[in-house]
């Protein structure tokens, strides 16, 4: 039974692997390059495919949080992830060298 229980998970682990390069496994999004972010979104006509969109969205939001204790300050918790994100879109187009995390801290200093 315990065995069972092994492959079982090793199976589960080897199939829920990120596709996207490890970098994004231990590091998150915002150690990529906006070059990265716009090779994604190209593949996928302007925009992320779902499962990047998730994977970015929950960056952001933790991102965005954790600028909030470090800066004690308090964004609307009304803030629309998704126009946050196409706007990183937009920023690294303009910047398609800068890491992703140098964009959304502008975005968060300037925008939110």
């Amino acid at each position: 039974m315990k065995r069972f229980f092994a492959v079982q998970f090793i199976l589960f682990v080897l199939i829920s692997s990120p596709s996207f390069g490890e970098k994004y496994t231990y590091f998150g999004w915002g150690a990529g390059s906006c070059a990265d972010l716009l090779k994604e979104t190209k593949e996928n006509n302007g925009l992320l495919d779902f499962f990047s969109n998730l994977h970015v969205t929950g960056w952001v939001q933790g991102y965005i949080s954790a600028m909030n204790v470090k800066n004690r300050k308090t964004i609307d918790e009304n803030v629309d992830f998704d126009g946050v994100i196409l706007e990183l879109i937009k920023r690294c187009e303009a910047e398609p060298m800068s890491e992703i995390s140098d964009e959304l801290d502008w975005i968060y200093k300037n925008k939110l």
